[in-house]
């Protein structure tokens, strides 16, 4: 059953009312488990989702009970890994970046081969110091994230292993490394490999941010042109 409301939590997501995480998290009560610890944390990143817009405090009060509930009844790598990314996520929509940066941090540290999250973790965090300016610290992350998506290709899901590699492309343009990151983009889009909306979305993103650090402003319009017009 918590399989199942688990994963109907993350469709309510895009409802953005949370009411179907809430039901979710009312069949976990504060049972230990992975699908108990999943239906928080999507609460959780639901009530960060609500509060960026708003910076309604009570929402952000929210984000801090349900993110550090979902952690606590964790049991095992994986739905820790879950726990902290989206407690890390909620708190980059509530403007805690600091806060942000130390979930992400500690989501981070627990490499283990099979899929679980850290890596996805370390990625967003590397990120986040991108975002902030901390070059030096976004590189080392971003670089640590390629390096475990090497050597465990098949640790996960492609989309996911995708997502792990694009912070590094960036800090390479940031750099001025612009050719070793455009070979580095045409190595991760493996064409034997489906595509996914919100991956292709960052991929796209991550071009046009490279473009615009080597000065050509007029790609990132038509790659945004092109995705319009692809969707209609």
């Amino acid at each position: 059953m918590l399989a199942v409301a688990a994963h109907v939590a993350v469709l309510a997501i895009e409802a953005a009312d949370g009411r179907l995480e809430r039901m979710a998290v009312e069949a976990a009560g504060t049972r230990p488990g992975m699908w108990s610890s999943l239906a928080y944390g999507l609460l959780c990143l639901n009530s960060g989702l609500r509060c960026f817009p708003t910076k309604d405090p009570d929402l952000a009060s929210d984000v801090e009970r349900l993110g550090h509930t979902g952690i606590d009844l964790a049991t095992e790598p994986l739905s820790r890994g879950l726990a902290w990314f989206w407690f890390g996520q909620a708190r980059v929509l509530t403007d805690d970046l600091d806060g942000a940066a130390d979930a992400l941090a500690k989501g981070s540290v627990e490499a283990v081969p099979g899929g679980e999250m850290s890596t996805v973790a370390l990625a967003l965090l590397a990120e986040l110091h991108h975002v902030e300016g901390e070059h030096t610290k976004a590189l080392a992350a971003a670089t640590e994230a390629v390096e475990r998506v090497t050597v465990s290709p098949q640790s996960g899901l492609w989309a996911w292993a995708l997502y792990s590699c694009l912070p590094y492309a960036l800090e390479l343009g940031h750099q001025g490394r612009h050719g070793e990151a455009l070979d580095f983009m045409r190595e991760l889009l493996d064409e034997t490999q489906p595509r996914r909306p919100g991956v292709t979305t960052s991929v796209v993103v991550v071009l046009a941010a490279l473009a615009v650090l080597r000065g050509d402003g007029d790609t990132p319009a038509r790659s945004s042109t092109t995705r319009g017009s692809r969707s209609s």
